[in-house]
């Protein structure tokens, strides 16, 4: 038996063929540039410049002990909440941060070598992230140069303000040991020296030659009278022997007072920054000294023993007390009696 075929419906009707250009388009698979376009900055470049912490191109790269690289923002966050390397899990300080130049450069290089390739090929995407990573690298570069150079931190600037004093108070008690050195050994000093010693031979009596001499006067006069500001001019002096005092005076005492004054200021500045150290090195040498077994048991010994003796000390100073009580009890009762 013959079935009649029925007829297509309206609506499955040949539709017309679409155009050359969509037909190309639609055939054509997806470009490499396409592709690269879609991918970030960050996978242009070596892994190498990239941080740890953050997985950005670092703009800021610093070196730890351990040898690895982070940027700098990144890590200085990280150890705000652990002061421990993020990779090895060691102690570390801000302190022990140096800047990574060479990775820098390089980094450096790298994005500009990749921003004019991504400009040849048309690429204005990464052209521009390229560009705008580049200028902060530059710029972070710059901030670096200008912090080692005077702007920087209170650390450093303690460092080289005490540095500083040091140079100035080495070359003030230098002059000042110059001169004294020269005073002590010039011709006035022998001079005294050889009168103290004629005095005592004329002093010395007859068929006392081994007693002991005398005390030599005039050398010590010499010696005490120029070196002590204190002590005041005789007033029989003349003006020759008057300017003669206050010149050795200048010039042997006048540098020994900013000396000392820089000393004491350098002094000063050396346990500041010996705090500052010791603040920045606390959090590091605590994880450190949670890392460490030894220290962990002394610890719990010494706490042991603190419990216990304060313990003795308690009882004993009970024992005390009450001894006490009844001796005065014992007193008041004798009293009574009699």
């Amino acid at each position: 038996m013959w079935h009649r075929r029925r007829p297509p419906p309206a609506d499955a009707a040949e539709a017309p063929p679409p155009p050359a250009e969509a037909r190309v388009q639609a055939e054509e698979p997806p470009t490499d540039t396409d592709e690269e376009e879609d991918l970030s900055l960050e996978d242009h470049l070596p892994a190498a410049f990239r941080c740890p912490i953050s997985h950005c191109i670092m703009e800021q790269p610093v070196v730890v002990p351990s040898g690895h690289s982070y940027d700098r923002e990144a890590l200085t966050a990280w150890l705000a909440h652990r002061p421990v390397d993020p990779l090895s899990g060691a102690p570390l300080s801000p302190a022990s941060l140096y800047p990574n130049r060479a990775l820098r450069e390089q980094a450096i290089e790298e994005l500009e070598r990749l921003c004019a390739t991504a400009t040849e090929q048309r690429k204005s995407a990464l052209s521009r992230a390229a560009s705008e990573k580049l200028q902060a690298l530059r710029t972070a570069s710059a901030a670096s140069a200008l912090a080692s150079c005077g702007d920087a931190p209170d650390a450093c600037r303690l460092d080289r303000l005490a540095g500083r004093c040091a140079s100035c108070a080495t070359w003030f008690i230098e002059f000042a040991r110059e001169q004294l050195m020269v005073f002590l050994t010039s011709f006035g000093a022998i001079m005294c020296l050889y009168l103290d010693v004629r005095s005592a031979k004329l002093r010395r009596p007859l068929g006392h030659e081994q007693g002991p001499p005398p005390p030599p006067g005039t050398l010590l006069k010499f010696f005490f009278g120029t070196l002590h500001p204190l002590v005041p001019m005789p007033k029989h002096w003349g003006a020759m022997a008057r300017i003669a005092l206050a010149a050795l005076r200048t010039v042997i005492l006048g540098p020994l007072v900013p000396g000392s004054a820089l000393l004491s200021l350098g002094c000063i500045l050396s346990v500041a920054r010996f705090w500052q150290r010791f603040f920045e090195a606390r959090n590091v040498e605590l994880e450190r000294a949670a890392q460490t077994r030894w220290w962990a048991m002394a610890r719990d010994c010494g706490s042991a023993l603190t419990c216990l003796a304060s313990l003795g000390l308690f009882l004993q100073l009970h024992t005390d007390s009450n001894m006490a009580s009844l001796q005065a009890e014992r007193r008041l009762h004798g009293r009574r009696c009699m």
